[in-house]
């Protein structure tokens, strides 16, 4: 049937008031811009607000609500703001039909059922690419997973790996980058960067992630073609006119194994572009130096890679790599081919204590010094531990403390210390130290780097 309304797709707030008083660089939402090019291929009006580029709150995204009356909005929801985006359900005062989505929406789903909100809510869980569109123009193959015949109904909807609108292969998608408001986005190094997706899911199942494999096996980690990626990059070069000199791989796992550094290196080579991706330690397991300094003739500038602690107990009880030798060793060789890092550390897991977070720190200031020694960047990175809905470490804390409900709110104490506003969250303390002393550890840490 044809569709004859229009579709607002919303990146949901971090703050609940219009903020103005950060100046970090923003991720883009890749998924819902992913979700509006399904959407307008197939005819479908739709607008992408980013709150968080925009800077909105509750209120002035209400206000563009009435503004614009959209017959649907897709909002994304996460631990971290759900209380914002319940808030926003509830006091939208036109008549439409809320879809939300997003990693947390599968812990989240019954408690967005009891919303007090005259309008219809549908909660997809999984990747909504071609279901969205599915859903707006009432495609009779989109069969909710399960309903509540409330007035208005509530439905739920499941994609995985059997789903008729599973994106199996990635590939194929195709992004219409003009939903994308702030690229090219300047980023620290001075690089004018556009951003691209290579790659789906995570092989790691780490305690502290909603993304994590044990959680998602329902879904398939997919990797998108050599060529379709070379064929992005050419498409970015062309749009921009040469206003873009760099490129931010934001999978997960872009580099995985030694098999996909030499890929993405043939990728990249002769572009004449600079880039940036995610790696994890055991990406390098069998990488010699050679191969790394090809990487970054490739032009591989930097890579994010999350150490989280520098103690072996708290690495080994929130499942990450917790051979500290090898995590030495694998800086030391990236750092030798002459590629930076971006490091991220983690303070605050429960019941880590003062010696566990300074075996953190130390293990953070000698990944700098090996920078240092090799004439490279280094930049860490430090948060403080929040639980999050569905994780292992969740689902046990839960277990042990009978807890039934977390919230998670700015952490104003933390950003007047480091001086960043957008990440510093807190869900509450679950160490053994003090707020000061981990406040502490946070932010000199956040201090590390070589230039």
């Amino acid at each position: 049937m044809d569709f004859k309304g229009n579709v607002l797709l919303v990146n949901s707030p971090l703050f609940r008031e219009s903020q103005h008083d950060y100046d970090e660089n923003v991720i883009p939402p890749m998924g819902l811009a992913y979700i509006a090019s399904n959407l307008k291929d197939n005819g479908i009006y739709c607008n992408l607000l980013d709150a968080v580029y925009h800077k909105m709150g509750v209120k002035e995204i209400c206000q563009y609500f009435s503004k614009t009356t959209p017959s649907f909005v897709g909002i994304n929801i996460f631990t971290t703001n759900m209380h914002l985006v319940k808030e926003i359900v509830e006091k939208c005062q036109i008549r439409t039909t809320f879809i939300i989505g997003g990693q947390a929406a599968k812990f989240l789903y019954h408690e967005i059922f009891n919303w007090n909100t005259k309008n219809k809510i549908i909660v997809i869980i999984g990747e909504a690419d071609f279901l969205f569109s599915a859903l707006v123009q009432d495609n009779d193959n989109a069969i909710s997973f399960e309903e509540e015949r409330k007035n208005p109904p509530r439905e739920l909807f499941k994609v995985d790996a059997k789903s008729p609108f599973f994106p199996r292969e990635i590939s194929d998608l195709h992004l219409h980058r003009e939903f994308l408001e702030n690229e090219p986005s300047k980023n620290k190094n001075g690089y004018k960067e556009a951003f691209i997706i290579a790659s789906r899911g995570c092989k790691y199942s780490c305690a502290f992630c909603a993304a994590a494999k044990n959680l998602n096996k329902d879904n398939l980690i997919r990797r998108r073609s050599a060529q379709s990626i070379k064929n992005e990059i050419a498409e970015i070069q062309s749009l921009y006119n040469g206003n873009v000199n760099a490129i931010r791989v934001l999978d997960d796992l872009f580099l995985r194994d030694i098999q996909s550094i030499k890929l993405a290196g043939k990728i990249f080579n002769k572009s004449g572009l600079s880039w940036r991706s995610m790696a994890h330690v055991l990406s390098f397991k069998d990488i010699n130096v050679a191969t790394l300094c090809d990487l970054r003739k490739s032009g591989c500038i930097e890579l994010f890679i999350g150490v989280e602690s520098g103690s072996e107990e708290i690495l080994k009880k929130i499942k990450k790599f917790h051979n500290i030798i090898k995590i030495k060793e694998t800086f030391k060789k990236v750092f030798q081919a002459g590629i930076s890092i971006k490091a991220y550390f983690i303070y605050g897991f429960p019941g880590e204590t003062e010696n566990n977070m300074s075996k953190t720190f130390e293990l953070a200031i000698e990944l700098k010094n090996y920078a240092k020694v090799f004439g490279v960047g280094f930049r860490a990175s430090a948060f403080k531990f929040r639980l999050y809905h569905g994780t292992k470490i969740y689902n046990d804390f839960l277990l042990k403390n009978s807890m039934c409900n977390i919230k998670i709110m700015p952490d104003n104490t933390l950003s007047n210390i480091t001086g960043r506003n957008l990440f510093n969250f807190t869900s509450g303390n679950y160490s053994a130290v003090s707020d000061d002393c981990l406040n502490k550890f946070v932010e000199k840490t956040n201090l590390l780097k070589t230039f």
